[in-house]
């Protein structure tokens, strides 16, 4: 037992200790990391990068880098990065003096007065929220909601007061009042329509009618692209007409 237990620790030891790194060897900049999938320690160039201004941004992964030129996440260059005014808010979410970041990317129109983190997928400016890197165009900041806190971060559904978004998408109803959204699930019925995502499902991309009869009033969803309604089956591609799939 008491040598299972110094094992474990000194597991837990290594684990602890690996943490990434930047290193200059040569003059050159590299991004070091642990991998136990790679087998150990693994190293990646910095492109572009000047040594010689080079200093590690202080946070707990040390993930963050600038020279007098960029900005680096990682071994990636986060692109528009002033380095004289980034600065880190939480993993993963960063601004400069005009605008936020998510990762490596700007969030589009995004501002970094008032910027805040909602969770790890979604923030917010005075202006709008955001899911990741794209504004949400919300009709009121002050009234967003995430709706079902027990869904999985990264694919919620969430009101604005005016409308419903699943991640980034916006459900294109005029019944905002009348829209029921389904837990987990990306679709969502009003009155007279079915919607997945952003798409109201009556027309495929070429415009060719495919699901011709959707009573949304015995709509259910049944798993995952697995729904019915009064008349049987259906999936996002049409309805399931010889289907070993039974309607229960």
């Amino acid at each position: 037992m008491r040598v299972k237990k110094y094992v474990f620790a000194f597991i837990l030891f290594t684990i602890l200790s690996c943490k990434s790194d930047y290193v200059i060897e040569d003059d050159k900049v590299y991004y070091k990391y642990w991998s136990f999938s790679q087998g150990g320690w693994n190293k990646m160039l910095l492109k572009s990068v000047d040594y010689k201004t080079f200093s590690k941004i202080n946070t707990d992964e040390n993930i963050y880098g600038k020279d007098k030129n960029f900005v680096f996440f990682k071994e990636k260059i986060i692109k528009g990065a002033d380095p004289n005014t980034f600065k880190v808010l939480i993993k993963g979410y960063a601004i400069d003096q005009t605008k936020a970041f998510y990762y490596t990317d700007s969030i589009t129109n995004s501002s970094s007065k008032g910027f805040e983190v909602i969770d790890d997928y979604y923030s917010k400016d005075l202006k709008d929220v955001f899911y990741k890197t794209e504004g949400l165009n919300v009709c009121s900041v002050d009234s967003f909601k995430l709706m079902f806190l027990d869904e999985e971060k990264w694919s919620r559904w969430s009101t604005d007061g005016c409308s419903y978004y699943k991640e980034n998408f916006k459900v294109p109803t005029l019944d905002y009042k009348n829209l029921k959204v389904y837990k987990n699930f990306n679709v969502s019925t009003d009155k007279y329509f079915l919607y997945y995502l952003n798409k109201k499902i009556t027309y495929e991309k070429k415009w060719e009618k495919y699901i011709d009869t959707i009573d949304v009033n015995t709509f259910k969803v049944l798993g995952f692209n697995h729904y019915k309604d009064k008349h049987g089956c259906i999936n996002m591609n049409g309805r399931i007409m010889h289907s070993r799939l039974e309607c229960k």
